[in-house]
C-alpha cells in the first residue's frame, strides 16, 4: 500500500459575500457540505529583499507558532513557539 497525500485548498471569501449565495454557487459544480464556521489569523514574514521567497520558502505565524513553510510542498520545514513581546524585526528578533 503506497501513501496517499492529501492536498487542501483553503480560500478567503469577502465578507460582502452571504453564506447561502456561496453554498449555491459551489453547488453548481461540485457537492459540498458547510463546516462550521471559523476565523483564523495567520500573518507571513520575510526579508526586505523577498529571501525566503526567492528560495521557495514562506515563514508565517498562526496559532502562536512560527512556521518555515516548503512553498511548493506545503511541508514544515522548521517550527517554534512564537515569544512574548514586540513584533520582530530583525532575525536575531526570532
Amino acid at each position: 500500500m503506497g501513501s496517499e497525500s492529501v492536498i487542501e485548498n483553503q480560500y478567503v471569501v469577502p465578507q460582502t459575500v452571504a453564506a447561502g449565495e456561496l453554498i449555491a454557487c459551489l453547488s453548481r459544480g461540485m457537492s459540498s457540505e458547510p463546516d462550521p464556521s471559523r476565523s483564523d489569523r495567520i500573518r507571513f514574514h520575510d526579508t526586505f529583499d523577498w529571501r525566503l521567497h526567492r528560495a521557495g520558502s514562506t515563514l508565517l505565524r498562526e496559532a502562536g507558532r512560527y512556521r518555515l513553510v516548503d512553498s511548493g510542498l506545503g511541508g514544515n520545514l522548521a517550527e517554534a513557539p512564537t515569544a512574548t513581546g514586540p513584533w520582530p524585526r530583525f532575525a536575531a528578533d526570532f
